[in-house]
């Protein structure tokens, strides 16, 4: 038994967002284990999944049950493997961009502002798409990056590095949710 004692488990929060479908390795996260935890968050998305459902399920499932846990220290375990140009990652499941990915971490980091003094511990998970980007995606990535630290690294490429990017311009920039300006006493 990992835990020091019986309440240790009622202490920790777990969410996990992930391409959930039937022969998919490992075969688990169809959201079944969690029943009757609040504190476990399992967010199965079907294949095909894109932004609009990757935001709906996450704003609908994990953030709120995240919010009403409070927790006083946030690990993020960031997996970028679900991007929409990462075959090697999810078999093309999911369809998603660094864009959904920085959405989601303004989110946990303007949490993580209201209930855990600011505390985010981020490591790299997955993601495995380092090809070169096209001249479009870099002007993308342009935009993503600046938006948050008003900086640009040369020489960004290929899916892994346009998500980290965005998630670590994410993590540096003040706590914005939905559009709406800077909460007081976010990051700056």
């Amino acid at each position: 038994k990992p835990w020091l004692d019986e309440a240790d488990p009622d202490q920790v929060f777990f969410g996990s967002v992930h391409l959930y479908h039937p022969g998919f390795y490992p075969g688990t996260g169809d959201g079944s284990v969690v029943e009757g935890r609040k504190n476990i968050v399992s967010v199965p998305l079907p294949e095909g999944s894109g932004s609009r459902e990757f935001r709906a399920a996450v704003a609908n499932t994990l953030l709120p049950r995240l919010k009403d846990f409070q927790p006083s220290i946030i690990f993020i375990s960031a997996g970028f493997d679900g991007h929409a140009e990462d075959d090697l990652g999810n078999g093309g499941g999911l369809k998603l961009t660094e864009d959904d990915y920085a959405w989601l971490t303004h989110h946990i980091t303007y949490i993580a502002d209201t209930y855990a003094e600011g505390r985010v511990v981020s490591v790299l998970e997955g993601g495995y798409d380092v090809r070169e980007f096209p001249q479009d995606s870099r002007k993308r990535l342009g935009r993503v990056v600046n938006q948050g630290s008003q900086r640009r690294g040369p020489g960004v490429t290929g899916a892994l590095a346009s998500s980290v990017a965005a998630h670590v311009a994410a993590l540096m920039a003040p706590a914005v949710v939905a559009g709406q300006q800077a909460v007081p006493g976010s990051r700056s």
